[in-house]
């Protein structure tokens, strides 16, 4: 599935960024859940893609905040 800039991320983990391909080659990233997806500088046709879901540290149970 695909995400948009300005859209919730719906899980925390490592996301695959594709942007105009006249603008800079697919990298990874890696995004919080609940936080929002950024826009991106230099071009307009961003997605994200989850590459690898994970729990954030601050949800897990297992660790002290």
């Amino acid at each position: 599935m695909d995400h948009r800039p300005g859209s919730k991320v719906p899980q925390s983990g490592v996301y695959t960024v594709v942007h105009d391909p006249k603008h800079r080659e697919r990298h990874d990233v890696t995004c919080i859940e609940g936080r929002k997806f950024p826009t991106c500088k230099g071009c307009k046709g961003l997605l994200f893609r989850l590459k690898c879901g994970a729990r954030h540290i601050d949800d897990h149970e297992a660790f002290e905040n």
